[in-house]
């Protein structure tokens, strides 16, 4: 029955943070365009440690 609850909202909350890094994403490298690349490599790195989290949680 917990599961019921638990898989959907871990769900929505990895939507919410995927959504959230691609607009920080996007507003981050239209101000400072110099930088995209560096800025894209530690967006990636931030959004994998973020879904290995949230992966972890979900699992417990």
């Amino acid at each position: 029955m917990l599961l019921i609850w638990v898989l959907p909202a871990c769900l929505v909350l990895l939507y919410l943070f995927i959504f959230y890094f691609l607009i920080n994403h996007l507003s981050s490298t239209s101000q400072i365009p110099h930088k995209q690349h560096n800025h894209y490599k530690n967006f990636a790195l931030s959004n994998k440690n973020h879904l290995a989290i949230w992966q972890k949680w979900c699992i417990l």
